[in-house]
């Protein structure tokens, strides 16, 4: 974990950290990836209770989509937007795995992503 904003921007931006795990609040996990046009990845995370925000950024212009869902498999945050910095905030009443899908809506442009969790 980092104390600074700074500092964590720097992790967002690419610069080889990764976290697997999100465990609290204050804690964050970064997550990575490509994919091709018109699919997505998902990522897997252990959240506890608090107000969470997922960020992500398509480093290739197009269009990159985020959505958030729990344990049930219920869709509890998203941000569908035609742009490439999708934001999906949430809040989580218990430790529970949630499913980040990372989805490149572009159909015919390669995404490279960068996420945060926070």
């Amino acid at each position: 974990m980092f104390s600074n904003k700074k500092t964590r921007l720097a992790v967002f931006a690419g610069l080889g950290a990764v976290a697997a795990v999100a465990v609290a609040a204050q804690s964050y996990a970064v997550f990575s990836g490509t994919l091709t046009p018109d699919h997505y990845r998902e990522h897997v995370y252990k959240i506890g209770p608090g107000e969470w925000r997922v960020t992500a950024v398509n480093e290739i212009s197009g269009d990159l989509d985020i959505e958030v869902y729990n344990e049930s498999g219920r869709r509890i945050a998203w941000d569908v937007l035609p742009d490439n910095l999708p934001v999906a905030s949430f809040s989580n009443s218990r430790t529970q795995l949630i499913t980040v899908r990372v989805i490149n809506a572009s159909p015919s442009r390669a995404a490279d992503y960068t996420g945060v969790i926070e």
